[in-house]
């Protein structure tokens, strides 16, 4: 680690280049920085006994995961995120099993409800889960919602619920990347508290090394990387690609712009929020409406021409992209995120590199996997059953490793650092293949794999 040191020292001045500093040397010198915010913590306390200190564990549901995580965070603060993972804390109702792989599987539903992505068919499947009782045989919370008695509007949750719309939605129809909706400014508190809570959750994945599988807009993540400046055409063609090449196509017009009859303005949806009722909650359903942007002083009136249009288009992406990196949601994002992981450490890192610490990646290296793997219970690499593992996995498409991987470890993705850097209890712990007796299961969650 001596080089690392050397990185936050005499040499510090080289980490924001990264043609000299690689991501895997600014990733491990992040580690080391925020290895300084969780020290103390201790990792051997199991989640079951957090009743007993200041931080009470939670009983997310399934059918409401979003909501569940918001309550407790809003009840606890900040502090909840950074002080230990929440695999310490968490379980779900009806589920009395706990640890890593349970707090992977709560990663992957808050991927999909923040992202609108949760429907009746995700939660086929799942037993009924019981409400009653604030607090369980084990010291659990359920923190429902109860609008009528909790004065309290950030413990109450549920804005986004309320009205309809998810924290973050396709950036255009058919993409797969997300970032937060044209909201109006200032955003509603309650809209405010969860954008807030979304931060915390971002910077938790990267303090403890827990993906959110969401797939970010390069201009959303470049705004939280402190970054907004740099973002433009590149990221106005991932993010709306029919505009873009809309814009390509009035750039190659030679003559002729004048019979578009485009001015210096943009006409755009924005989302519509109703007033809060008393306590905070939403009468009602978010709406749309049309506004009216003029990109210079008197917009509305200039014709766009043959001599101005590369004016027009280069005010027109700046626009685009200031719309994502300036909106009152991001942030709010980002302000909550650096609660977690300073700005200064996140600066340090580009739009994709930031991307895989909040995310993880995606890819999933056969070679690496395996690499990364220990063996129990008599087997080894050369055994006759661990080969045809392999040899199997190998065969794989890309959908079924991610199922694969999703069944052992309760995530889809692994953390920034692959395979390597797969999370248990007390830290890092391999994947795991070991032969046990037929019938045999293991109570509890793991963070590696298992054997037949």
């Amino acid at each position: 680690a001596n080089h690392l040191t050397l990185l936050d020292g005499a040499l510090a001045f080289l980490m924001r280049r990264t043609t000299i500093v690689n991501f895997a040397n600014r990733r491990d010198w992040l580690r080391l920085k925020l290895d300084e915010i969780t020290r103390g913590i201790d990792r051997n306390r199991f989640f079951g006994h957090a009743r007993s200190g200041v931080i009470r564990g939670f009983t997310a549901k399934h059918s409401d995961p979003w909501n569940s995580f918001t309550r407790w965070v809003w009840r606890y603060g900040v502090e909840a995120v950074k002080r230990s993972p929440l695999c310490y804390h968490l379980r779900f109702v009806g589920q009395p099993a706990g640890g890593p792989g349970v707090e992977r599987e709560l990663m992957d539903v808050l991927a999909s409800a923040v992202t609108g992505a949760r429907t009746e068919s995700n939660l086929a499947g799942w037993e009924p889960e019981s409400e009653d009782g604030d607090v369980d045989e084990d010291g659990f919370e359920r923190l429902e919602r109860d609008d009528d008695d909790d004065d309290d509007a950030r413990s109450a949750g549920g804005g986004s619920t309320d009205l309809g719309i998810a924290l973050l939605r396709p950036t255009s129809d058919g993409l797969a990347i997300y970032h937060p909706p044209p909201l109006p400014s200032p955003l509603p508190r309650r809209l405010e508290d969860e954008y807030t809570a979304l931060g915390w959750l971002l910077g938790y994945a990267i303090l403890h090394e827990s993906p959110l599988p969401v797939a970010f807009s390069s201009a959303f993540l470049k705004a939280l990387a402190g970054r907004a400046d740099a973002a433009g055409w590149e990221d106005v063609e991932e993010m709306a690609p029919q505009t873009a090449r809309g814009y390509e196509n009035v750039r190659a017009m030679t003559d002729g712009v004048d019979a578009l009859a485009l001015t210096f303005s943009v006409e755009e949806e924005e989302i519509t929020v109703p007033e809060p009722e008393p306590g905070g909650v939403f009468g009602g359903a978010a709406g749309t409406r049309m506004i009216e942007t003029e990109l210079v002083p008197g917009g509305k009136m200039k014709p766009v021409t043959d001599a101005n249009v590369e004016e027009y288009l280069r005010l027109r992406v700046a626009h685009d992209v200031r719309r994502v990196t300036r909106s009152a949601a991001v942030k709010c994002v980002r302000a909550a995120m650096n609660d977690v992981v300073p700005a200064e450490y996140v600066r340090m890192f580009t739009a994709p590199e930031l991307a895989c610490l909040m995310g993880g990646t995606a890819k999933i290296d056969v070679d690496e996997w395996r690499a990364n793997t220990i063996y129990e219970g008599g087997y080894d690499a050369d055994s006759p059953q661990v080969r045809w593992l392999w040899r199997l996995v190998g065969k794989f498409t890309p959908e079924e490793r991610t199922l694969l991987l999703k069944f052992v470890t309760g995530s889809s993705r692994m953390p920034a650092g692959g395979f390597a850097q797969l999370q248990g209890m007390n830290g890092v712990r391999l994947f795991e293949v070991m032969r046990v007796a037929a019938g045999w299961t293991e109570g509890g969650g793991g963070g590696g794999g298992g054997g037949g």
